[in-house]
């Protein structure tokens, strides 16, 4: 049959179409993919990793090459009926079918793949690939209806999977972009205010950071009495942190019972918990018993897969501890996730470069496919869960999230307004923010970490609305660039310094938080976390407890 002429086989058999081609390469992909996967998976139970796609992808190639170079068809196309012949009718050969599936299809995939979809475009049925080498795809008459049948099946069963993936985090996506400003409102201030000017903190005089000093010794207050304070007044209060930091954390869990008997807080929203685990964590503080098992699956299903800081994990037990010693009929405190459900790691390895990240692990751009509309529209999924889980519940609540997702008057970019302000510009005065000093907002930042240090008291707060402290900016920093009227008091209500970042610490790593199976899948995103190859969990998790990893926002 390969060794037939043109006119023999134009006699049984025809130009195979576009989708006919879609089905046999989805059936290969099927072929190749599964046991790929299976192999994946099984090795990253015990510690291996291997990069699934690049090994899917060499495996389908060779077996491409394999497959067209001796019979004409891989096991899709035979399937299918398909051939892939010269325009002689014969067989193409090893060298041909290498050159196919390499140059040819490298050249193909150019210009979002036009080359494949010239097939469906041309009364030729031919690809890039096939005018380049020379090649033609056959199908034989007899088994048209049943390649017509298979490709109907296995491209209905791919638009079944593709609407279970996608269609749960559209919904999701166009219930969130309700908070979403429209037009001009995104590029302004919210409200509009004038009167304060602000003014650069890098310019400041000794002076002026001597009265700075001064001010907040007279007006600085008790954190955890200032915390009482705001959240009193408000419904829910964001606050603000630069991740991983001890005292913050430590503070948290000392306030918690405070917030919910003094300003009867009765929920507490945190960034690090995906919101498919309300159920299970609402299992969790509201039970008899305390399940550490059950609360580290949690913290493991955090998007990250390496939030292993222990503090944040403490609060889950702290809150139980409350709802032990609450009074008969009093409510019980609530801990919710408002993140969404995303690939943090295939994410991390996209984003960023080192070191630690081989060009391959780009492949895993296909990953972030299902979870896309979750990344397009994070902030604003944020605030909806705190809509949905506090607001609309009329309860009182907090939230635990970055200090970049809680800017309450001002967006982080004209196109990219933030969590905080999105609630803000919906709900007023009922919002507010108060920022955990940090590291991260550039001169306004180290201004007043030189005053924190100078001053006698290692923690306090203090609102920033009419303080000297709120007219500080960086123009140099993202939240103040190109907006000369912006300073600090657009981004928080409030600030509590627990002492100079010099004195402050990382949290602790809670050991053994990264197992095998987690290493097995994730070995390349820790390594470039730490920026060092390692071996085996133990090795990822005794890097992790040094505090030393790279910002993963």
């Amino acid at each position: 049959m390969v060794g037939e002429n043109v006119n023999s086989i134009e006699n049984h058999a025809r130009r195979a179409g576009f989708w006919i081609r879609v089905g046999a390469f989805c059936i290969d992909l099927i072929v190749v993919g599964v046991p790929v996967w299976f192999v994946a998976y099984g090795l990253s139970l015990i510690g291996v990793y291997i990069p699934f796609e690049l090994t899917a992808i060499s495996i389908l190639f060779v077996y491409s090459v394999i497959g067209l170079g001796r019979y004409g068809c891989t096991v899709g196309k035979k399937v299918c009926a398909l051939r892939v012949l010269s325009r002689r009718g014969r067989s193409i050969g090893y060298i041909r079918s290498l050159l196919r599936e390499s140059v040819g299809k490298i050249i193909s995939s150019q210009l979002f793949a036009f080359g494949f979809l010239w097939v469906g475009i041309t009364g030729k049925k031919r690809g890039w690939h096939d005018y380049l080498i020379g090649t033609v795809v056959e199908q034989d008459v007899g088994g048209i209806r049943r390649g017509r049948w298979i490709t109907m099946g296995v491209l209905g069963l791919i638009l079944v999977m593709l609407t279970v993936m996608f269609v749960p985090g559209v919904v999701q996506y166009y219930d969130a972009m309700t908070l979403h400003p429209q037009g001009e409102h995104v590029t302004r201030l919210h409200p509009p205010r004038d009167g304060v000017m602000p003014v650069e903190a890098g310019q400041l005089t000794p002076d002026d950071k001597a009265e700075l000093e001064e001010w907040l010794k007279s007006h600085g207050e008790d954190p955890i009495d200032y915390a009482v304070r705001m959240v009193t007044n408000h419904q829910v209060t964001l606050f603000g942190e630069g991740h991983g930091v001890k005292e913050n954390l430590q503070l948290l869990n000392r306030m918690i019972p405070e917030l919910y008997h003094r300003a009867g807080v009765t929920c507490l929203a945190m960034e690090v918990i995906r919101a498919e685990d309300n159920d299970a964590v609402n299992r969790l503080v509201s039970s008899e018993v305390f399940d550490a098992a059950l609360s580290m699956k949690i913290a493991r299903h955090s998007p990250w897969e390496c939030w292993g800081m222990k503090e944040y994990w403490d609060v889950l037990h702290t809150v139980w501890e409350l709802n032990q010693t609450r009074n008969p009929g009093q409510r019980t405190m609530r801990v919710v996730g408002i993140s969404p459900t995303w690939d943090g790691p295939s994410f991390g390895l996209v984003k960023h470069n080192g070191d630690y990240i081989p060009a391959w692990e780009k492949l895993r751009i296909p990953r972030l496919a299902t979870t896309i509309v979750s990344l397009l529209a994070v902030d604003e999924i944020y605030a909806r869960n705190v809509e949905k889980e506090i607001i609309e519940k009329g309860e009182r609540g907090i939230v635990l999230v970055g200090a970049a997702h809680a800017p309450i008057r001002v967006p982080f970019a004209a196109v990219k307004p933030r969590m905080g302000y999105m609630l803000h510009r919906k709900y007023g005065g009922s919002i507010c923010h108060v920022l955990l000093h940090n590291i991260y907002g550039g001169d306004v930042s180290s201004t007043i970490d030189t005053i924190a240090t100078a001053s006698e008291s290692t923690a306090m707060a203090f609102d920033l609305a009419d303080s000297p402290f709120g007219r500080l900016r960086d123009s140099n920093m993202y939240y103040y660039r190109g907006r000369p009227d912006v300073c600090l008091r657009d981004l928080a209500d409030g600030y509590i310094i627990l002492g100079p970042v010099s004195t402050l610490h990382p949290c602790e790593w809670t050991d053994g938080f990264i197992t095998t199976e987690m290493f097995g899948r994730n070995k390349p995103f820790y390594e470039t976390m730490v920026d060092r190859k390692l071996a085996n969990a133990d090795e990822a998790n005794a890097a992790f407890a040094t505090g030393n990893i790279r910002s993963i926002d």
